[in-house]
C-alpha cells in the first residue's frame, strides 16, 4: 500500500475509535450531574433547559407536563420492533430537557429525554425532534402517513442500511405537534473533510455517492432511474460542474470579514489575490512574537491578508508539536489575536506533518498561509482575460544583492574616462 492509503487506513482507525466513546455515558459526563443518587440533567441555559426549570417560569403544573412526558414515552415505545421494545423496556424516565439543536431544526421543538437502567451508571439518552408537515406537500399529494413523526421514521428505514435501534415516533402534549425519537448518541463518526487528503477525500466521495445511490435505489424505481441518468456520463459531469460552481459560490459568499469592511476577496474569486505559503524557522525557542506586529501591519494596511498560521515546535528527537491561534499564548500574539475570527483554516495534518520534516531538531517555526491583496485586482484582470500562470518562484536574496553589485561594477567601469 501507498503512504496516502496507509494514513487513510489510520486515520479512519482513529474516527472509528472515537466514534466508540460517543455514548450516552459520554453524553451523561456532559449533560449530567449526581443528585440524591440519581443523575439530572445540569441547567445550561439557554442551550439545555432541564423540564423542572422550565416549568417554573411556564407556569404550567409540573405534575401535569411529568405525566404527559411519560404519557409520550409509552406512546413512542409501542412504534419500536418487539425485540427494541422489550430492551427499552428495561429503563426508565428520570429527567427530561429542552436542548437547542442544528440550524435544520430552527423554529422547532426538541428535547433530550434521560433514562437509567439497572443503575446510574447505566444510562439512556434519547433526542425528540419535532417533525412537521414536508413541504413537497404543497405541491404533491398529502403523505400517506398522518403523523408526520411516523413519515421520517419510516423514510429513513427504508433509505438507510442500518437505523438507529431507538427510532420511533410519537404524538405531542399539544394538537398538531408531531415528535421523533432516537438515541442522542449512537456512536456515530463525523467526517472532518476539511483535514482529508486528496486520497482520503476522494475515497470519501465515493463512500457518500454509494450510500446516496442505495438510499434512491431502495426508496425509488430503480430501472426508471437507470433509464433517466443513461449510459453515459452526462449526468455525471453536471453534477460535477455544478459542485464546482456552488463551491466557489460558497468561498466567495462565506469568506471572513476585516475590521467592519468585507475584505475584496468575498465578492468574487475572480478578485483574489495570489496566495502564499511560509515557513520561517527560527533556532531553538527565539520565536518571541517580534515579527508579529510588522505582519500585523502589513494586514492593517491591506497588503496581505493571514488566512492560517500555524507554530511547529520540532524536539531534538524529530518529534514535533504544532500550535494554532487557540493554543498560543495571549501575550505572544499581541493584535494578531484580533485576526483569529478570519482564519480559514487551510492547513491539514499532512502540512503541517510536511513542514516539520523541514525543520532542523531543536527549532521553532511559523507556518503562514497568506494572500497578497495587493496584486488581488491584477490577478483578477490576468483571470479575466484568459491568462494564466505559467511559471513562477522567488529569487533568492543574495542572487539579487549579487546581480545588483554586478550592474554598479557595470556602471562604474561605464562612467570611467576614455
Amino acid at each position: 500500500k501507498g503512504k496516502a492509503e496507509l494514513r487513510t487506513l489510520e486515520f479512519t482507525r482513529k474516527t472509528l475509535a472515537k466514534a466508540h466513546t460517543r455514548d450516552s455515558l459520554q453524553a451523561l459526563s456532559k449533560l449530567a450531574h449526581l443528585v440524591d443518587g440519581k443523575y439530572r440533567i445540569v441547567n445550561q441555559p439557554p442551550v439545555v433547559v432541564p423540564i423542572r426549570d422550565w416549568i417554573a417560569t411556564s407556569g404550567m403544573a409540573g405534575s401535569d407536563i411529568e405525566a404527559g412526558v411519560r404519557q409520550l414515552f409509552r406512546e413512542y415505545r409501542a412504534t419500536l420492533p418487539d425485540d427494541r421494545r422489550h430492551l427499552l423496556e428495561r429503563f426508565e424516565v428520570v429527567d427530561v430537557a429542552r436542548k437547542v439543536v442544528g440550524v435544520g431544526s430552527v423554529g422547532t421543538r426538541c428535547f433530550i429525554v434521560l433514562l437509567q437502567g439497572r443503575d446510574a451508571q447505566d444510562p439512556l439518552f434519547l433526542q425528540v425532534k419535532e417533525a412537521t408537515a414536508s413541504v413537497l406537500e404543497d405541491h404533491l399529494p398529502k403523505s400517506r402517513y398522518a403523523n408526520p413523526g411516523e413519515r421520517v421514521v419510516q423514510g429513513q428505514r427504508m433509505m438507510q442500511a442500518t437505523s438507529d435501534i431507538y427510532l420511533g415516533w410519537s404524538k405531542g402534549l399539544q394538537a398538531d405537534r408531531y415528535f421523533y425519537w432516537r438515541q442522542l448518541r449512537d456512536m456515530k463518526a463525523s467526517a472532518d473533510i476539511e483535514n482529508m487528503s486528496a486520497f482520503a477525500l476522494g475515497f470519501y466521495a465515493r463512500l457518500c455517492g454509494w450510500t446516496l445511490a442505495r438510499g434512491h435505489a431502495r426508496s425509488g424505481d430503480a430501472i426508471a432511474m437507470a433509464e433517466y441518468l443513461g449510459p453515459d456520463d452526462t449526468f455525471e459531469r453536471a453534477i460535477a460542474d455544478f459542485s464546482e460552481a456552488y463551491a466557489a459560490g460558497r468561498l466567495a459568499s462565506s469568506l471572513p470579514y476585516a475590521g467592519t469592511e468585507r475584505c475584496a476577496m468575498t465578492e468574487s474569486i475572480d478578485e483574489l489575490g495570489p496566495v502564499d505559503y511560509l515557513v520561517v524557522e527560527f533556532p531553538g525557542s527565539n520565536f518571541n512574537g517580534e515579527i508579529l506586529p510588522e505582519l500585523v501591519d502589513l494586514v492593517q494596511r491591506g497588503v496581505v491578508r493571514v488566512l492560517d498560521l500555524v507554530v511547529i515546535k520540532k524536539q531534538d528527537d524529530g518529534s514535533f508539536d504544532a500550535f494554532e491561534f487557540d493554543d498560543i499564548e495571549q501575550g505572544l500574539l499581541g493584535e494578531l489575536r484580533g485576526l483569529e475570527r478570519e482564519l480559514a483554516d487551510l492547513l491539514t495534518e499532512d502540512d503541517v506533518s510536511s513542514a516539520a520534516e523541514a525543520l532542523e531538531p531543536g527549532s521553532t517555526a511559523a507556518l503562514l498561509v497568506y494572500e497578497n491583496r495587493w496584486a488581488a485586482r491584477f490577478a483578477g484582470a490576468v483571470r479575466r482575460s484568459g491568462g494564466q500562470l505559467v511559471a513562477g518562484g522567488r529569487i533568492p536574496m543574495e542572487a539579487v544583492l549579487e546581480a545588483i553589485g554586478s550592474i554598479e561594477v557595470e556602471v562604474d567601469d561605464a562612467e570611467q574616462p576614455i
